[in-house]
């Protein structure tokens, strides 16, 4: 593969395109809060893993990136103190009865691309009504807010949750 000032988010589609391919599934999301997407200037690579094309990928980008449950964040390595996630810890037990429901029902499969906030929750409100789960919200942040590209497999109501907040 060629990567010729490339966003980090499109070779991370690529990444995962090719893994699909070969029946591997790979969450892999740009985290950037807000910032630009970074850029890989250049980089050819022939005959590597996914895994060592990430490390590559990231090298040229200056970017890191961090593995989690629901899947693999790459985010610019300036971002480094802001990217420690902790879990939400439920302040009573009717919360952690919520969050509890919420990692059992499994999506198997969301994209994203643009998407406002709101769409990706009518859509997670769509998808946990259908099991009988019933989410109400209010968002309160800006409304010019987007989701970039997630194109996401295989996870929980909650982690989908998570990566729709981030």
């Amino acid at each position: 593969c060629c990567f010729e000032d490339t966003p980090v988010d499109e070779a991370l589609i690529f990444i995962s395109a090719v893994a699909r391919k070969s029946g591997v599934m790979l969450n892999l999301m740009s985290e950037t809060h807000g910032g630009p997407e970074p850029v890989i200037p250049h980089l050819q690579q022939e005959d590597v893993s996914a895994l060592e094309l990430l490390k590559a990928v990231c090298d040229a980008s200056v970017c890191s990136f961090r593995v989690e449950a629901v899947g693999v964040f790459v985010y610019p390595k300036s971002l480094a103190p802001l990217t420690n996630r902790e879990e939400y810890q439920p302040q009573n037990e009717a919360e952690q009865h919520l969050l509890d429901a919420l990692k059992t029902i499994m999506i198997p499969r969301c994209c994203f691309d643009g998407n406002s906030v709101d769409d990706a929750m009518m859509f997670l409100s769509a998808v946990t009504r259908d099991v009988g789960f019933s989410i109400n919200y209010e968002y309160v942040g800006e409304r010019d807010v987007v989701i970039p590209y997630l194109n996401l497999e295989q996870l929980s109501a909650y982690d989908l949750l998570r990566c729709i907040c981030r």
